[in-house]
């Protein structure tokens, strides 16, 4: 029995540094198991502000596309629009296509000047560049823009930079 009363021995003075990690495992559970859905909490909370900033950036990107395409702000003339409708004289559309025409003679549509376009390119080519989100966006954009805009000097070097960006973004996937 001298084994036994060996094992004894050696045995018993780990009984209380055994308990201690048996009691520290079952008390650190619950906190651990509270970290990890506050870690879920917090990942979904910074998903939810990413997809908010990309909305935000998308909007403001798309009407700098507008200056871009030498476009400003759109106007319509609310009053003279209703004047004419309400009046029931000679201007007043008498079908569906008449009121099509005079809704969009009432439109007006403020040009931007060469400057200001010539900045929203290169804003427009940086910005895809900067964020991989607007990348295809803006080389579809500036590249349609090309097909008619033949006297940007940004135009070209911008296209360049989005072609070779593109380029260099495949090379990493």
């Amino acid at each position: 029995m001298a084994g036994l009363s060996d094992l004894q021995g050696w045995f018993v003075p780990w009984i209380p540094a055994i308990a201690t990690i048996v009691v520290a495992y079952l008390a650190a559970r619950p906190l651990l198991k509270e970290a990890g859905l506050k870690r879920e909490a917090e990942k979904r909370l910074a998903e939810s502000a990413q997809v908010e900033s990309d909305a935000r950036l998308l909007a403001t990107f798309v009407e700098l596309m507008g200056k871009a395409h030498a476009r400003g702000a759109t106007t319509l003339a609310e009053s003279a629009t209703e004047a004419i409708i309400s009046s029931g004289g000679p201007l007043a559309p008498k079908d569906l296509k008449e009121l099509n025409d005079l809704v969009g003679a009432a439109v007006a549509v403020h040009p931007v000047g060469a400057a200001e376009v010539e900045a929203a390119i290169a804003a427009v080519a940086e910005l895809g560049i900067r964020h991989p989100l607007l990348l295809e966006p803006a080389l579809a954009g500036l590249s349609q823009i090309a097909t008619w805009n033949k006297t940007s000097k940004a135009l070209p070097s911008a296209l360049e930079m989005l072609k070779a960006g593109k380029g260099a973004l495949k090379e990493q996937l």
